[in-house]
């Protein structure tokens, strides 16, 4: 129709995409603020422990393909990207653990660090995965950031970007 304008992208495909990109500022602002060292991060004992239980919760949920304890750690709006670039959603991601057929013998992080933005915090490890077959052969050491927010008093993953650390 004549004088019509088309509707935005967003619009058209529907508000995930939005979410996505609001997801991904998000996560590039909360990273890139991580990374330059901003005097309003801090390293809280609390704070980071609380956090790492979270991790360490979400960890042993994957092992185990427990999709409730995978519910109630990760926030609604999560989004996973993968060293390919592929995203996942909250629900993509917990229905694909819960239907895979392999199994994850060992996972261990080192070189942890938590900074924590108020009710923001970022995590950046290396994880190393040993015989994982739980949605692919993910065997190998990665880096990771992982981005969490409190919400209703609980601390809960929103985002996590995971890099594989090619072999030389």
């Amino acid at each position: 129709m004549p004088g019509v304008m088309p509707l935005p992208i967003w619009h058209v495909e529907g508000v995930n995409l939005m979410k996505r990109l609001v997801s991904a500022v998000l996560l590039v602002f909360v990273a890139f603020a991580a990374a330059s060292g901003q005097k309003g991060a801090r390293q809280s004992g609390g704070v980071e422990h609380e956090v790492m239980q979270v991790e360490r919760r979400i960890r042993e949920a994957v092992r185990l393909k427990d999709a409730v304890a995978l519910e109630v750690n990760i926030a609604d709006e999560f989004l996973l990207t993968d060293d390919s670039g592929g995203v996942l959603s909250k629900a993509q991601f917990i229905n694909r653990i819960r239907t895979s057929g392999g199994e994850e013998v060992s996972t261990e992080i080192d070189n942890v660090r938590v900074l924590v933005y108020g009710g923001v915090a970022v995590l950046t490890c290396r994880r190393s995965i040993v015989d994982s077959t739980i949605i692919g052969d993910f065997s190998g050491q990665w880096r990771e950031i992982s981005v969490f927010v409190k919400h209703q008093g609980r601390w809960r993953l929103a985002s996590s970007q995971e890099t594989l650390i090619r072999r030389q």
